[in-house]
């Protein structure tokens, strides 16, 4: 159960990540990096963890691929980028915003692809 409910709040990060695309392309800057400062954002590396180490996702593989604390995957490149994300956000920097939110899509992607074909 807690792996699929840290699934749902992956699913859900990779949602507010496009309501941050539209509040970049509206230049709401503030909005944009107060929601990247809440959950679901926020808790992503704590989620990714739960799921990693629940057993709704059974194939090593996919484990491995998303990462832990210890191990560098696909984790780890969200987390990196959505701090990149969120420098860009306070720098009031829309280019490099959408940079980062298109970087930060694609790990997250595959992150969310892994739980699918886990039957999540």
């Amino acid at each position: 159960a807690e792996g699929a409910y840290a699934y749902g709040e992956i699913v859900a990060a990779r949602s507010a990540l496009n309501t941050i695309d539209s509040l970049v392309a509206g230049k709401d800057f503030t909005g944009a990096a107060k929601l990247i400062g809440q959950r679901p954002l926020s808790t992503f590396k704590e989620n990714a963890l739960v799921l990693v180490q629940s057993s709704a996702l059974p194939d090593p593989e996919a484990k491995k691929s998303i990462g832990t604390v210890k191990r560098y995957g696909l984790a780890a490149d969200v987390v990196i980028l959505l701090n990149g994300l969120r420098d860009t956000l306070e720098n009031e920097d829309a280019a490099g915003a959408r940079g980062m939110l298109k970087k930060a899509k694609a790990p997250l992607d595959e992150v969310i692809a892994l739980g699918k074909a886990a039957g999540l």
